[in-house]
C-alpha cells in the first residue's frame, strides 16, 4: 500500500495500478498477439478473436485485505486447414508409393510450367 506520511493519503488502486501495471501488460500484450492473429492470410477474416481479462477477489473474514488473482487469456482464430491431394500407386515390387497431384498452371506470360522431375512420355523428348 502507497501512503503519503506527509498527506495521510493513500494511493487507491485501480486496473492500470494492480501488481505494479502487469495485469494491463499482459492484456496488452495479448492485444498485440491478437492484431498479428488477424493480419495472418492463414487464419479466417471474419472468425471473432477474444482478450479475456478475468479478476478473483477473495476477500478475509473481516473484510480488510482482498486476496486479488487475475489471468488474462486469449482466444484467437486457427489456421485454415490446408489442403493437398495425394495418389497413390504400387511400384513393380509391390512398395506403394504416394506423390503429391499437383496442376500444370499457366504463369502470368501464358507459358506451361514445367517441372523438372518429370520424365518425358515420348521417345524424341527423353533424349
Amino acid at each position: 500500500m502507497d501512503y503519503d506520511p506527509n498527506t495521510g493519503e493513500v494511493e487507491e488502486i485501480n486496473l492500470a495500478t494492480l501488481a505494479d501495471g502487469a495485469c494491463i501488460e499482459q492484456a496488452n500484450d495479448a492485444l498485440k498477439a491478437a492484431w498479428r492473429n488477424i493480419c495472418d492470410p492463414n487464419t479466417k477474416a471474419s472468425d471473432v478473436r477474444k482478450v479475456l481479462i478475468e479478476l478473483k477477489l477473495t476477500p478475509n473474514d473481516d473484510r480488510t485485505q482482498v486476496v486479488t488473482s487475475y489471468r488474462v487469456t486469449q482466444r484467437f482464430a486457427s489456421d485454415k486447414p490446408g489442403l493437398a491431394i495425394v495418389e497413390l500407386c504400387r511400384a513393380r515390387g509391390g512398395e506403394i508409393i504416394a506423390t503429391e497431384l499437383r496442376s500444370r498452371q499457366m504463369d502470368l506470360r501464358g507459358t506451361e510450367q514445367t517441372a523438372e522431375n518429370v520424365t518425358p512420355l515420348r521417345r524424341e523428348e527423353a533424349k
